[in-house]
């Protein structure tokens, strides 16, 4: 025992204060080693939600003190924001059980909360291969380095902030960019939440419609009332996403949402502006005017299907027949990889039909669009069908595999050139 504890052990006997009266007393104290909170406290310095001592290392075989363990229990409380529900309920019940010790320690706890940086950081990496069958340049080798900040600047605005760095085939010139840079208020007009500043648009319950890293510059506001959701926005997308020979500048579009019981429901509008107006030296074409929606539907914990269909009424996005392209999705999906829990893995299996340009595909998040430039030449679009698969390998380390088979020009029903298509990729998350 140190013989700090051996001191103040004397002094209660020179007092007459009794043991047990003592250890509440004197946080000094040991904790004896069977004692629960070691277990409680590792599990969390394992979850990195406590830091430990100022070296930054939990000792979990080491005998503490009481007042020692409120020190590290301090620095939990500071980082419960982190914490999932029953990890809050583990800081609370540690909190009730050394109140004393966190009490005497009130000048030291408020200088533990107030010197916690306000910048929150997180990460991932991608490490993906691709090989679409029957082209020269088939195989393919993708790195993509990603950090999140985060910074609560008052108690309803809130950055985010986000840097992208991506490195194909070992040409990264260009690619290194800060994607995201956005502010939200919430709560800024009665239940919205306002965005502004350069921020990521997801639209669609699979995002084939939308699904950008970043790079969309504008307003954008979220409205909730109940099972009701309304999002409505304006902005402008940047140049490289640009495809298809078709221009866009400036963007407007909202997206309505209705839950009821087990199904989602949602409604989708999409348009470039500024049509007939000059853009990188031309004139914007009347490429985008998107309307249509969805629906989500979970049977239970295990099994969900979606269902998704779009119109692309714009002038210049008319397929050859004079009709307006349109693109239909169907999925069915099995469970899902937890980053958080190894060994869990889901699977889905998909069909899409996406004719012409019935999608922005410079901004969707579709990974089955990859070979769509391999039958556009036609103007006319693909249809395919796909399995993907997602494993967890380790905690916070995902697979991800992704077969796309069949592939037909979507009007024609000829063959593309690259029927396959393959993608597996690893994900580390931080």
């Amino acid at each position: 025992m140190k013989k700090t504890v051996v001191a103040s052990l004397a002094a209660a006997m020179v007092m007459g204060i009794a043991g047990t009266s003592f250890a509440a007393a004197n946080p000094f104290v040991d904790v004896p080693a069977k004692h629960w909170s070691y277990d409680s406290v590792t599990k969390l310095a394992q979850a990195g939600i406590v830091d430990g001592y100022a070296d930054g290392k939990f000792q979990g075989d080491k005998v503490m003190t009481r007042y020692e363990m409120a020190q590290v229990i301090a620095k939990a409380m500071a980082k419960s924001d982190k914490a999932d529900a029953k990890q809050k309920a583990t800081i609370d019940k540690l909190a009730a059980e050394y109140a004393t010790e966190l009490n005497t320690m009130g000048v030291r706890v408020a200088a533990l909360e107030k010197n916690a940086s306000n910048l929150k950081l997180t990460g991932d990496v991608r490490l993906r291969w691709n090989n679409t069958a029957k082209r020269a340049d088939s195989q393919q080798f993708k790195d993509r380095f990603r950090l999140n900040m985060t910074s609560q600047i008052n108690d309803t605005t809130s950055l985010y902030a986000r840097f992208v760095y991506t490195d194909d085939n070992f040409n990264q010139d260009g690619k290194q960019r800060l994607s995201d840079l956005a502010l939200t208020t919430k709560g800024l007009i009665s239940n919205t939440d306002v965005t502004v500043g350069r921020y990521t648009l997801n639209l669609g319950p699979t995002t084939y419609f939308s699904g950008t890293t970043g790079d969309i510059e504008g307003i954008t506001t979220n409205t909730k009332a109940g099972n009701f959701g309304l999002l409505l926005g304006y902005g402008q997308v940047r140049n490289t996403l640009l495809k298809n020979g078709l221009n866009m500048k400036n963007i407007a579009y909202a997206e309505a949402t209705y839950a009821a019981g087990k199904a989602k429901f949602n409604v989708d509008y999409f348009k470039n502006l500024n049509v007939g107006g000059r853009a990188n030296g031309g004139i914007v074409d009347n490429a985008y005017k998107i309307a249509g929606g969805g629906v989500a539907y979970t049977f239970d914990s295990n099994v969900k299907v979606i269902g998704e269909y779009y119109k692309n009424s714009a002038a210049d996005a008319k397929l050859a027949n004079g009709s307006s392209p349109t693109a239909t999705i169907a999925r069915v999906a099995y469970k899902g990889a937890d980053a958080s829990k190894p060994g869990s893995w889901g699977a889905s299996f998909e069909y899409e039909k996406m004719k012409g340009n019935a999608l922005p595909y410079g901004l969707t998040g579709a990974s089955t669009l990859v070979n769509y430039d391999d039958v556009n030449a036609s103007n006319n679009g693909i249809k395919s069908y796909a399995f993907l698969v997602d494993y967890t390998l380790a905690k916070n380390v995902t697979f991800n595999g992704f077969y796309q088979f069949g592939i037909k020009d979507a009007v024609t029903g000829v063959n593309a050139p690259s029927k396959t298509f393959t993608r597996a990729q690893i994900n580390y998350m931080f």
